[in-house]
């Protein structure tokens, strides 16, 4: 396993920066971002930019989330630093930052890059061919005339929900790793069309737990005030999904996390795994919050189970580590189809 490297304490404000905080407020920010909760996204990578620089990945999500919440300026000042950078992403930021022009209005510098980017070499014809199409869109909007909705740009477009495929018992047909990816597809295209298909895979008595959460995500990110019954690893709880944060932003969690980071602090592999195995499962039992156990007890328990892995120590097994490994292997069953 490769050993984490951290440097100095960073500071900010006189206060210290733990290792690892940036790069977890990124990876959240990334999360929140593919489960189309931007404004929140949006959060996490303004609070980690404070931090660190972004690499291309951080960057290109940040830019799309941006313009997801219509915050264009912000945005667009990104594309631009992804494009001077000459990431490898080029084209596809390139099509999100004309995109911008287009919602900014800035119609004359869309038209001058887009008479540059059809002399450019490195472009297809058939790009090519959408930049003259999307510079004929641009020349329309500007003198307001009526738009052609059904011009093929090949944009960033919200991609359409097959909603038969989230009826419930089309649903479960699928096996943990199809319903993850319909999950997906579901987060990048517009959920709030199957709405009661995603209440009824929430709901379902029989449904894998990491798919309910991804689909009460979404349910929340839409904004869904309506109550919603949900229940896994025998816990069972009425909650209405606008009011839930994200599963490692909850007062345990962050305690749990403190707790092991002064645990664990001289030994950055295992606390890098104990990260990772506690996000993993914290996302897996949300909105339940490890249930009744409290937060020296999960803290040590992850500690003796890590120990278990590395060193081979004894552990107990008792109710919580039964937990920890049903988790693993409900992860295990996702991950292996």
């Amino acid at each position: 396993m490769k050993k984490k490297k951290y440097g100095k304490l960073q500071t900010k404000e006189n206060l210290i920066v733990f290792p690892g905080t940036a790069e977890k407020l990124i990876a959240d920010g990334i999360e929140f971002a593919e489960n189309g909760s931007y404004k929140k996204a949006v959060d996490f990578f303004d609070e980690a930019k404070a931090y660190t620089e972004f690499d291309e990945t951080a960057l290109t999500v940040y830019a799309y989330a941006l313009f997801e919440i219509r915050k264009y300026d912000e945005a667009k000042e990104v594309c631009k630093k992804l494009l001077y950078e000459g990431f490898p992403l080029y084209e596809q930021i390139m099509e999100l930052y004309l995109t911008i022009l287009i919602e900014m209005k800035e119609f004359k510098e869309v038209d001058e890059l887009l008479d540059v980017l059809i002399e450019e070499e490195i472009f297809s014809e058939e790009k090519k061919k959408n930049f003259e199409q999307l510079k004929e869109l641009s020349m329309r909007i500007s003198n307001d005339q009526e738009v052609d909705t059904d011009v093929d740009l090949e944009l960033e477009e919200v991609p359409r929900i097959e909603r038969e495929k989230y009826v419930l018992e089309a649903f479960v047909s699928n096996n943990g790793g199809q319903q993850h990816q319909l999950m997906y597809e579901a987060s990048m295209g517009d959920s709030t069309r199957i709405i009661p298909e995603l209440i009824a895979i929430v709901q379902d008595a029989k449904g894998i737990p990491i798919i309910k959460t991804l689909a009460i995500l979404l349910l929340s990110a839409d904004e869904v005030e309506e109550e919603v019954l949900i229940e896994k690893f025998g816990f069972s709880e009425k909650v209405i999904p606008v009011n839930l944060s994200h599963p490692t932003k909850t007062e345990k969690i962050e305690k749990v996390f403190a707790l092991i980071e002064l645990k664990l602090d001289q030994d950055p592999t295992k606390l890098d795994l104990a990260y990772q195995m506690i996000t993993r499962h914290a996302f897996a039992l949300f909105p339940f919050d490890f249930g009744k156990f409290g937060v020296e007890e999960i803290a040590d328990t992850y500690v003796k189970y890590i120990n278990h892995l590395f060193d081979n120590e004894q552990m107990d097994e008792n109710e919580l580590y039964y937990l920890i490994n049903s988790l693993e292997a409900m992860y295990d069953l996702i991950d292996n189809v």
